[in-house]
């Protein structure tokens, strides 16, 4: 299981079912067919063209072949008499939308009595389920009717208030389950709306305090509620550094960072920011006796759970675990701010200046734990053959009053090791907060909110086999 669709045997080809919706009254658009009706449906042909992750490219799929323009809402796999396949939802226009010959508008209800293919009817059912789920849950918020109106709306006033123009509708960027993001044209440029999942997420309140702490490098939003976990934010000009070739800037960049991590301990050390996960590698030893007394469970409809001998290797190798906790949290190294995403295209360069953005997931923790996103050899431009060594020495400058370079080289690479204990913790908790957000009992398997907890377990599973390969070895 991945997130992409995978595309297997010839001739490659998938089959995109779609679930068109009417965003202020939820009816669901259906098409013609001989004897009855059915989704409306078209082949993706070409792999790659329907990555999960990039719902623009599904939205121009659909729009090419079924004339119909939409704001997509998610994508997900399914498997449709044993073919791979695809699922996505779409927010039409609005309840002006009048269908043409051969279409008809149905409400949710009527739906069962107008589909029979079942497993047409169990898309919808999956649907519905997630959509119910989603009214007063937080969970992919974005699913339920009336949604998208709501939210557009409130970028209007927010706007006015701020005497701002707005200039185009705001348009789809991402939708993922983590966050959904419009963007739309301004008196003052281009602007950002990105809405938060309320499951495990602070990005809204973490954005608002480290911007006012470092607003240089860390933008703050124009217009921000938290309680929603809605935010609007102005376009940062420049590249990110994922398209610069000039290591100079790769530099300065490693540099500033580290400064900014550097900056956190006091305010950290205080107490005083409250958003922040805490995941200080002392406190983890918890979180692993949690997970691991909770392996069945976490695990539960997953296709690839570990296997009991496997489940009880790990269990034993508990005690490696803990005591590779407490070596990273005696390095002599204090905990500071860690971004937990900071991929170089989460970095603009503006006018020079390296500019921090996607705070979503940052914690307290051990600050070299970005070393092997930030800078891993292979997320090097290929114009910068022997980067590597360069930002490396460049960090761990920054970093000298803890040690020898020498040392604190050795100290990353056993933080490197240890980050997989981390992330283990760390999504083991997301799982947590997400299942106890669900229905209790059995839910619909093909549905949006069942897809994203298996996509958690795939990433989770995957850690903890990681973990068996460390025992013995930490």
């Amino acid at each position: 299981m991945c997130y992409h669709l995978l595309f297997e045997g010839s001739p490659k080809v998938a089959q995109l079912y779609c679930i068109l919706v009417e965003p202020r009254n939820g009816r669901i658009l259906l098409r013609s067919r001989e004897g009855g009706w059915e989704l409306p449906r078209c082949t993706v042909r070409e792999p790659g063209s329907a990555d999960t992750w990039d719902t623009n490219a599904i939205r121009a799929i659909v729009t090419e072949n079924l004339g119909v323009d939409a704001h997509p809402i998610y994508a997900m796999e399914v498997t449709a008499s044993d073919e791979p396949a695809l699922l996505a939802a779409f927010g039409l226009s609005g309840d002006e939308t009048q269908p043409g010959t051969g279409w008809q508008w149905v409400s949710p209800h009527a739906v069962g009595s107008h589909l029979a293919d079942a497993f047409e009817l169990s898309l919808v059912d999956g649907h519905l389920a997630s959509q119910k789920v989603c009214v007063g849950s937080g969970i992919v918020p974005w699913l339920r009717t009336g949604w998208l109106p709501e939210a557009e709306t409130w970028i209007r006033d927010q706007l006015d208030a701020r005497g701002v123009a707005l200039r185009s509708r705001p348009e789809p960027v991402t939708s993922r389950f983590v966050g959904r993001t419009l963007q739309m044209e301004t008196s003052i440029g281009r602007v950002y709306f990105k809405a938060i999942s309320h499951v495990w997420c602070r990005e809204v309140a973490i954005t608002l305090e480290l911007s006012a702490w470092q607003p240089r490098y860390i933008p703050a939003p124009l217009a921000a509620d938290p309680g929603r976990g809605w935010m609007l934010t102005t376009e940062v000009q420049g590249p990110t550094l994922a398209e610069v070739a000039d290591l100079d800037v790769w530099e300065k960049a490693v540099r500033v960072y580290a400064g900014l991590q550097k900056a956190s301990i006091p305010p950290i050390a205080s107490g005083s920011w409250k958003s922040l996960f805490d995941w200080r590698p002392e406190a983890l030893p918890a979180g692993i006796d949690r997970f691991m007394a909770e392996l069945e469970w976490l695990q539960a409809g997953y296709d690839d759970p570990l296997s009991e001998s496997e489940a009880d290797v790990l269990r034993r190798g508990a005690p490696q675990f803990r005591d590779m906790c407490l070596r990273v949290a005696g390095s002599g190294v204090p905990a500071a701010l860690e971004h937990q995403d900071l991929h170089p295209g989460n970095v603009r360069i503006a006018d020079g200046t390296p500019v921090y953005l996607d705070w979503a997931w940052s914690s307290v923790t051990h600050p070299f734990l970005s070393l092997s996103i930030f800078v891993p050899p292979e997320r090097l431009p290929s114009a910068l053959p022997s980067a590597h060594k360069r930002l490396l020495s460049a960090y761990f400058e920054e970093w000298q009053d803890y040690g020898t370079a020498a040392d604190l080289e050795a100290l990353s690479r056993l933080v490197h090791a240890w980050s997989v204990v981390q992330y283990a913790v760390t999504d083991a908790e997301w799982m947590r907060s997400y299942l106890e957000k669900l229905p209790r009992g059995p839910f619909p398997r093909n549905s949006y909110l069942a897809w994203i907890l298996r996509m958690r377990q795939y990433y989770w599973v995957k850690c903890l086999r990681r973990m068996l390969r460390l025992i013995g070895s930490c």
